[in-house]
């Protein structure tokens, strides 16, 4: 609900105008992989935001305690089934960023390449605090800070990704790039 009143609708409903094409679904090669994984380090400025997307991937999975089942009991005492009100709060801040705070942020930030600066010192200033252990502090300060510091980072390694892959093999690289970060 939040979604369809806060997202504007970008396109029409394109179904009733355009044919269908019917094609013949070719099966993924061994080597289109490895061509995508090419064109993913096809100049300088490329792999570097390949990279630094893929060093924020692995080392947000790898030190993110929240996403393992037991933090919350370990860290504040919480009972396993309060574990969803936080998770879920979290989620609903992660939606307002996306929905209505990256445009603002970015222009207030200067650009992808700052914000992707900035994030990281406010995940990282995030993480310190998150030794405090005090239950009002995390969902006052470090919830809001996590889900502002990823979502602007996610979204800022994106479109600089965007921005630098040559037009005809985007879509290789974001393939080849889904393919590494999982």
């Amino acid at each position: 609900v939040l979604a369809m009143a806060w997202l504007q609708e970008d396109l029409e409903d394109e179904t009733s105008t355009t044919q269908p094409t019917t094609t013949k679904s070719k099966k993924p090669r061994k080597s289109d992989f490895w061509m995508n994984l090419k064109a993913c380090f096809s100049s300088q400025a490329l792999g570097s935001v390949i990279t630094a997307t893929l060093l924020f991937s692995w080392v947000n999975r790898a030190t993110s305690y929240a996403s393992m089942g037991s933090y919350y009991e370990d860290m504040y005492g919480m009972e396993p089934h309060h574990r969803g009100y936080i998770q879920s709060y979290q989620q609903v801040l992660g939606f307002i960023i996306q929905s209505s705070l990256i445009g603002p942020l970015l222009s207030f930030m200067g650009g992808e390449q700052k914000a992707v600066c900035w994030s990281a010192l406010l995940l990282a200033l995030a993480t310190f605090l998150e030794l405090h252990r005090s239950m009002v502090i995390f969902l006052a300060v470090l919830s809001p800070a996590i889900a502002v510091s990823t979502t602007m980072m996610n979204v800022s390694l994106r479109s600089l990704l965007t921005r630098v892959a040559p037009e005809d093999s985007i879509f290789s690289v974001f393939a080849a790039l889904d393919v590494l970060q999982n």
